[in-house]
């Protein structure tokens, strides 16, 4: 970024200020050094370097490499090393922040938008999503915004994606609506089919027992599937058998859960896709609790079995720190405990979990809680409860998922 300013090497200038002490280094998260001024020199290096006319420049060159960090990480957050890559953007997510707000500000829409696409997974799993839609919010509403209409088609994506996981599911299902025709009118298939499968979701949030939503769900999984199979697109093929048994879950059709679930995790196991293969498990130990419903007689088995499925989400969870995973699986887990009769640990969890969805805005386990009649209200107000509830809050997302594991 600094390169065109000096006449030297630039390795050679920053040793330079590190030997002075007016930069200072310390070690990053992979090893590799970092570099920052104290903030008296920071304000000096800015003045000088407004009046001289250069500061618009660095910032462009400063977004420029952020917009191709978040780009390159993108294509890796869903992947094996997706720990790693939400790591480093996590490092640098005060630049991130920085390059966003300067491309808002000088509304360059092309490089906001793409930065808001590329990050909206980053803001969902590690719990930054009121953050996310209000950044989103502000990108799609800049003047110039639809004068690069792929561009704008994925900042929708992006949008409706983090506001489905704040449960805001009219705003959400407005974004995919806009987003389809964008996708239409483009001819993109393949984002159509994302867009399509995607949208099915809002449906599901807001209940089943109608069956216009069912129907809407169906019919935009069925068409995602059919341009999935055009495209020869296997993971597609299995994200919409797992849409398909979330829509079974909502229905109370346990058996055809299970039936899409086993086709979805075979598919996601043979092309490795952990995220998905937790999501698939996380689906699957819903199943299994709405078998355990007091309504359908005692049957602990398939709470244990519940509780076996939700670990092994946990699991890949924790992995990549995903924060959004962890609010919904602990849940699950907490539900768990409460129909085995241990309501000091479901309390814990409990209160664990009402923490993460504060911190994280993650609300989609008030859906699960209504279908599958689990009201952990009633443990918050218990005061015997009181202290297991308490300590569950003072947990952090490590120490919840280590007593979740420790069963």
């Amino acid at each position: 970024m600094c390169a065109a300013e000096l006449t030297g090497d630039t390795l050679d200038a920053l040793a330079s200020l590190v030997e002075k002490s007016l930069v200072r280094q310390s070690e990053g998260i992979d090893g590799d050094p970092r570099f920052r001024m104290l903030e008296t020199i920071r304000e000096y290096a800015l003045e000088q370097a407004i009046e001289r006319g250069r500061w618009a420049g660095l910032r462009e060159r400063h977004a420029a490499y952020f917009v191709n960090m978040a780009e390159d990480a993108a294509a890796d957050v869903m992947s094996s090393s997706k720990r790693a890559t939400l790591d480093r953007l996590e490092q640098d997510h005060d630049n991130l922040r920085a390059a966003l707000g300067w491309s808002i500000e000088a509304g360059a829409a092309d490089t906001a938008m793409r930065l808001g696409a590329a990050l909206w997974r980053f803001w969902q799993m590690r719990g930054y999503l009121p953050e996310g839609l209000e950044r989103l919010e502000l990108i799609l509403a800049m003047e110039h915004s639809h004068d690069h209409p792929e561009r704008r088609a994925d900042a929708l994506n992006a949008a409706a994606g983090v506001a489905y996981w704040l449960a805001a599911t009219d705003r959400s299902r407005a974004l995919y609506e806009e987003e389809i025709a964008a996708r239409r009118a483009l001819g993109d298939r393949r984002g159509l089919a994302e867009a399509l499968y995607s949208i099915s979701f809002t449906w599901l949030i807001i209940g089943l027992q109608d069956e216009r939503n069912a129907a809407s769900a169906l019919r935009h999984v069925n068409e995602a599937r059919a341009i999935f199979t055009e495209l020869d697109d296997d993971g597609g093929i299995g994200r919409c058998e797992w849409a398909l048994a979330n829509i079974a879950f909502g229905a109370g059709r346990t058996d055809v859960v299970r039936r899409h679930t086993d086709v979805a995790l075979a598919v996601f196991e043979r092309a490795d896709d952990r995220f998905m293969v937790g999501w698939a498990s996380y689906t699957r130990a819903l199943a299994e609790i709405m078998d355990a419903l007091p309504s359908s007689g005692d049957h602990p088995e398939a709470l244990l079995e519940a509780r076996r499925w939700s670990l092994q989400a946990l699991e890949i969870f924790a992995e990549a720190q995903d924060i959004s995973g962890y609010t919904l699986v602990l849940d699950s887990l907490a539900l768990v405990a409460f129909r085995l009769g241990d309501r000091e640990r479901a309390a814990r969890l409990s209160g664990a979990v009402a923490q993460l969805e504060r911190t994280s805005g993650t609300g989609l386990n008030l859906w699960n809680r209504g279908v599958l009649e689990f009201y952990p209200e009633e443990l918050e107000r218990d005061p015997a409860l009181a202290e297991s509830w308490a300590s569950g809050e003072a947990m952090s997302a490590a120490e919840a998922v280590a007593y979740a594991r420790d069963v």
